[in-house]
């Protein structure tokens, strides 16, 4: 039983909610609004928000970044100004507190409707989309992206169009739904390629190459992720590569190159410790975690040397927990309880262990396996909904309890045909098929235009 690993959208989403917070935190978060924005006194946020503090006469000090826009809102003179403030601060927390991200661009999109600001209404309702989305609501999460698109619909701006298309794809992905997730990212794409917007060909690729990995098409996968790497290495997008990086190492896991794919998770570990991102670190952590299990469930080791390669997934699995419950990321915390439920599995089927301890790690399993469950099926997330099932469906059968087993095996049978019977993979191949011969079939009308202006010309030249 394969264990999940997370993959990088090329369109990242923000963060869900925090779950714990402290007064400490709600204290210098009002400070901070106080101090450097002295806006106009709307209620703010309970507690939602982390500032760093010295030892200077206690005061709050934020990164020069944050300090400009907060000074950005004091002094600004026009209400645009104030949006794409509020806009640019969503930026700033969105990986590190979403909550915090979600209250400055209400804020910023009640100012942009005020005064008909269209751009930075559009602006604000495409990051609420996608903290909705990592918050697991999914319909209010498209509901803001068709607000977005309806907008760049009338201005004609087609960039913001395959943006939306992009992030309804990315959305549909996240609930297993490939098909459709294809059919949006091929319409971002054409428009795209017709613009010759080379950042946003290197996310499409990278999402169409995520699409085929989930459905077991690694060459096609690698090929996708390795057009998206190549132009983010060519414009400089470190952030972009750390993306490209992970997914790669995805494929490569899964095909069993296990060392290739610890070194690509290794290159984008260090990108986002650089950079901060919580987010990205927590996959990376997950992934290495995966990867620790794989080698010891497939690879042909020594049971000592087993035994440590799992101590080095549950560190792993329990570093992103960690970050992914300080988030509040419902699924990526479903993720990793899915895996550690598996781990848990292959550490019970060991011929050394007596029967509490076997008994001990089966019931962490299910413990884990109903937490993914539970959360997955709360945000619709089919796809760790199956492999929390068949996790669990495992369990309750080395139990003995062959009831709860047939129960999840349902489960595990429906959510699994929902996502990947047959049609559904020839859909995906037929609607790829179907852009790249539209795609010859422009750049021969090309050339046969470009012929007969030629010919046109040699007859002029001729006259």
């Amino acid at each position: 039983m394969k264990n999940h690993k997370t993959s990088s959208e090329q369109t990242p989403l923000s963060q869900c909610s925090r779950t714990i917070i402290t007064e400490l935190t709600l204290i210098l978060t009002i400070l901070n609004l106080l101090l450097y924005a002295q806006i106009s006194n709307p209620t703010l946020p309970t507690g939602r928000q982390e500032s760093q503090t010295c030892g200077e006469h206690g005061r709050t000090i934020l990164n020069p970044k944050l300090d400009s826009l907060f000074t950005l809102l004091k002094t600004a003179k026009h209400d645009t100004t104030r949006v794409n403030a509020y806009v640019n601060l969503c930026d700033a927390y969105r990986n590190s507190n979403p909550d915090t991200a979600m209250y400055f661009a209400d804020l910023g999109l009640k100012l942009a409707t005020k005064v008909n600001y269209k751009k930075g209404m559009s602006m604000c309702y495409n990051i609420i989309g996608s903290i909705h989305a990592d918050q697991g609501s999914y319909d209010k999460a498209i509901e803001y992206y068709l607000k977005v698109l309806k907008i760049h619909e009338k201005t004609g701006n087609k960039i913001g169009m395959s943006m939306c298309y992009n992030n309804i794809g990315t959305v549909h992905a996240y609930q297993g739904g490939y098909d459709k997730a294809i059919k949006y990212y091929i319409k971002a794409l054409k428009i795209i390629e017709e613009l010759g917007d080379k950042i946003g060909m290197s996310n499409c690729y990278g999402n169409i190459g995520i699409v085929h990995y989930t459905q077991g098409s690694y060459g096609k996968a690698l090929d996708y992720c390795f057009k998206a790497l190549k132009i983010k290495e060519e414009l400089g997008d470190i952030k972009g590569m750390s993306l490209c990086y992970n997914n790669i190492g995805n494929v490569l896991s899964d095909q069993g190159d296990y060392d290739k794919a610890i070194e690509y998770y290794l290159k984008t570990l260090k990108i986002t410790e650089k950079l901060g991102d919580k987010n990205g670190m927590s996959k990376c952590y997950n992934n290495i975690g995966s990867v620790h299990q794989d080698q010891g469930d497939y690879g042909k080791v020594h049971p000592v040397k087993r035994d440590s390669l799992f101590n080095k997934a549950i560190e792993y699995y329990l570093k992103a927990l960690k970050i992914n419950e300080e988030l509040g990321d419902k699924y990526e915390i479903a993720t990793v309880c899915r895996n550690i439920a598996s781990l848990n599995i292959s550490l019970a089927d060991s011929t050394v262990l007596n029967k509490n301890r076997r008994l001990n790690y089966l019931n962490k399993a299910i413990e884990y396996g109903t937490k993914a469950i539970v959360l997955a099926k709360e945000i619709n997330a089919v796809p760790v909904e199956s492999d929390a099932a068949n996790s669990l469906m495992q369990a309750y059968k080395e139990l003995g309890d062959f009831k709860k087993s047939v129960e999840y095996a349902e489960i595990f049978i429906t959510t699994n045909d929902s996502m990947f019977k047959e049609e559904k993979t020839k859909a995906l191949a037929g609607m790829e098929a179907k852009y790249q011969n539209e795609k010859k079939q422009l750049e021969i009308d090309k050339l046969g235009k470009e012929k007969e202006l030629q010919l046109s010309e040699n007859k002029k030249q001729k006259i």
